[in-house]
């Protein structure tokens, strides 16, 4: 088995793109706004957290510029509600997985939020289920297994185009259960999802675990989302962007973040099965190596 190590690139402190650093417009003053964003799906749903200190961030950064920004959480119960969401202008800013359909729906801030992490997948299973996951070598050796994903989460395509029939769930919450009840056999989820969801269910799953020798990576970000009219909160989101990775401050909050989470997954001793995404939209900036997680043959670690 070929080993790997994680090298994670000390991104966009300088030189990235130009259509991202460089600006030479005014900046209007809009006064103090109110932005609505989606909240959690359930109490131990932590993913929107890391999302919402980045925006509020941004917003800070623009604050002398643009003024102050309320922001308003709404449960919302799915990506699709999400979607209706952001086009009805129900929700003003969300975070989305990129994919090509959304380019056409909505205006997209088209910088990785969290420079591909979310593509790094480790997967959830059952206990007993161990050794039989610690002997395949490839994605051949899945076969009989059931993968499970949520019913409109924007990388179920990449599971269909990998294993063919897959399990979904309707309700976040319910997958632990659909797992746990033997309905599928593993959950894909990106590393720094897994453990949070198995250390916040131990009791209510017990049996579940995240598993110890597979990594399923394949090209995947997620981008802040906005209605396709929301041309000025774009501008300035933008530009919030520009300022904290000029400053450092992004790496700063990624990091902090998701170090332990990424040093916890112990890369370079997993078999590496690379997965297709067949939906990857084109304005995803694939070409430039400091937007994301890379994979090398060295023994760095994050900064």
């Amino acid at each position: 088995m070929k080993n790997y190590a994680i090298c994670l690139i000390v991104t966009l402190a300088f030189g990235l793109h130009n259509s991202v650093l460089a600006d030479n417009s005014k900046k209007p003053s809009v006064g103090k706004c109110k932005l609505t964003i989606p909240g959690h799906e359930s109490s131990q749903d932590l993913r929107h957290q890391y999302p919402k200190k980045l925006l509020l961030r941004l917003l800070k950064v623009t604050e002398q510029a643009y003024g102050p920004c309320d922001i308003t959480e709404v449960s919302v119960s799915s990506q699709k509600r999400i979607i209706e969401g952001l086009k009805e202008t129900r929700i003003d800013v969300a975070w989305l997985p990129a994919h090509s359909a959304l380019k056409d729906q909505l205006l997209p801030l088209e910088i990785p939020i969290r420079k591909g992490l979310l593509g790094w997948r480790l997967l959830l299973i059952r206990s007993e289920d161990q050794e039989k996951f610690s002997r395949i070598q490839s994605l051949a050796d899945f076969k009989g297994m059931r993968p499970g994903f949520g019913f409109d989460w924007q990388d179920l395509p990449v599971m269909k185009s990998a294993f063919g029939k897959v399990v979904t769930g309707v309700e976040y919450e319910n997958l632990f259960s659909m797992l746990q009840e033997r309905r599928f056999d593993f959950l894909s989820r990106a590393i720094h999802e897994a453990w949070t969801e198995i250390e916040l269910r131990r009791k209510s799953h017990p049996q579940l675990v995240v598993e110890n020798h597979l990594a399923l990576p394949y090209k995947q970000v997620d981008f802040f989302y906005l209605n396709k009219n929301s041309q000025a909160l774009h501008k300035r989101l933008f530009e919030g962007f520009r300022s904290i990775i000029r400053s450092g401050s992004f790496d700063r909050l990624f990091y902090a973040t998701y170090k332990d989470d990424i040093e916890r997954s112990k890369m370079y001793r997993r078999q590496i099965i690379e997965l297709e995404n067949p939906n990857l939209p084109t304005n995803v900036p694939l070409e430039d190596p400091q937007l994301w997680i890379q994979l090398k043959d060295s023994g760095q670690t994050p900064p």
